[in-house]
């Protein structure tokens, strides 16, 4: 599982096509990409509010200022790898 951040700049559907491109005649030829699309949590410096947004509207829904501090939405994280044993 893969976790990704909305304002990481990494589109999904780019990235699962090419980590299937790669994998194509490997060992991961059968591996399953999940993808974990995490949301843009902000905290406002104006007011000090904490709120989520989307790339379209970054401004603070309580003080309408776009000055903010990003808390979450810019990973891009191996969460977990799981396998089965060979033979």
């Amino acid at each position: 599982m893969l976790d990704i951040g909305e304002f990481s700049g990494v589109q999904i559907d780019s990235l699962d096509f090419a980590l299937k491109a790669l994998s194509h005649g490997s060992v991961l030829s059968q591996a399953e990409f999940i993808f974990n699309e995490i949301p843009i949590l902000l905290v406002c410096r104006g007011c000090n509010y904490q709120y989520t947004a989307t790339l379209d509207d970054l401004t603070c829904p309580d003080c309408r200022e776009a000055n903010y501090t990003i808390i979450r939405g810019k990973e891009m994280l191996v969460k977990t790898i799981e396998g089965v044993p060979n033979g």
